[in-house]
């Protein structure tokens, strides 16, 4: 018997038409991230200020960690992560702010994250790794021990561009903080036992000092290391012709020269731009 195709109804040629353009519009666009991302894009975005003078005020975001439940102990002292979010409000991140004011860097807050450690193959040796970190005889902390540091941070699960500093309770013998050179990842501990040259128990790190430096402080640390994020470099103790400065030398202090000041505004409004293009591909 012969089969007989029917030709559809322009009625339903227009319905199947208006279906396939409504389900195209709901689509979201390519690279574009779910509803909840767009807006903290958005919010994000909303914090980053460009300069619109060769001096003018560059603003970025700030994201902190606080790593908890894990509890370390160097010379019977008990060390966790004590540092609250009240604390990196009202004194930690004011503090930074003062001393990078001096580039026209100004960072906001866009998050306080208070994350669990990870989960590692095995914790107490990964934490044994890190008590027993020495600094070698040119003074350059063990770089073994960052692994494991990031690893209990789980900071591969960092944010893509905006900068990010993670607390955590000890880094070693005298270390205090690292940083990816160009990077957006700043770890800070806050315990430290820098100031007897580790042959005294660690202790609290302050969250601020009177200056001028004596012992230094979270905040100085957090600060330095944000300068490594934007591209700065220890400098030459055998040339350096300054002291007090917040990179390091012959004497450590919270100065910046004006190389160095111009060589991290560069890199800053390079990281607004980046988190700008960023939040714009995620549809904020």
């Amino acid at each position: 018997m012969p089969c007989y195709l029917r030709r559809p109804s322009l009625g339903l040629l227009f319905l199947a038409l208006v279906t396939a353009v409504l389900c195209l519009l709901a689509l979201p666009a390519v690279g574009a991230g779910s509803k909840a991302d767009q807006e903290q894009a958005k919010e994000i975005a909303k914090l980053v200020r460009l300069p619109k003078t060769e001096r003018g005020a560059i603003g970025l975001p700030l994201r902190f960690y606080i790593i908890t439940h894990i509890e370390m102990t160097q010379k019977d002292v008990k060390m966790t992560t004590w540092v609250t979010e009240q604390q990196i409000k009202q004194v930690l991140l004011p503090e930074i702010n003062s001393i990078w004011r001096q580039a026209g860097i100004q960072f906001f807050l866009e998050s306080v994250v208070v994350q669990p450690a990870a989960t590692v193959e095995d914790p107490e040796q990964s934490i044994q790794v890190i008590l027993d970190a020495k600094r070698d005889a040119q003074g350059k902390s063990d770089p073994a021990r960052v692994k494991h540091i990031n690893a209990l941070c789980d900071t591969k699960s960092i944010h893509p561009v905006i900068n990010c500093i993670y607390l955590f309770p000890y880094l070693g013998q005298t270390s205090q903080g690292y940083a990816s050179m160009g990077g957006n990842r700043t770890v800070c501990g806050v315990w430290t036992d820098k100031p007897s040259g580790a042959k005294k128990p660690p202790q609290k790190t302050l969250l601020k000092e009177r200056r001028p430096f004596k012992i230094g402080s979270l905040a100085r640390t957090c600060a330095h290391e944000l300068g490594h994020n934007f591209m700065l470099v220890h400098p030459d103790k055998s040339i350096q012709p300054k002291e007090g400065m917040l990179m390091g030398g012959r004497k450590h202090g919270y100065s910046m020269t004006l190389e160095e000041m111009l060589l991290a505004r560069k890199t800053a409004i390079q990281r607004g731009e980046k988190i700008l293009a960023w939040a714009k591909k995620q549809g904020g």
